[in-house]
């Protein structure tokens, strides 16, 4: 079975345990080429990867997430690999 992704998030931390460069270095790892840039969405908080910790994260995490979700749905439409 292969799996297929056509939306990446990834949230991490701008300081802290998930540091950003490593986050960042992650993304390029997975797509060298850049050819599937538009797909990822990166976004950085300073609470790191306990946004529970800071109100203001917390919120902007549920708002991001629920904008990636919406963003990645299909609509009808077939997906494009």
């Amino acid at each position: 079975m292969r799996l297929i992704f056509t939306s990446f998030l990834l949230l991490c931390a701008v300081f802290g345990a998930t540091t950003y460069f490593a986050a960042k270095y992650t993304m390029a790892q997975i797509d060298p080429s850049g050819k599937m840039k538009h797909r990822f969405t990166f976004k950085g908080y300073r609470s790191g990867h306990m946004m529970y910790l800071r109100n203001e994260d917390l919120i902007s995490a549920n708002d991001d997430l629920r904008e990636f979700i919406a963003g990645s749905l299909a609509k009808g439409k077939a997906a494009k690999y």
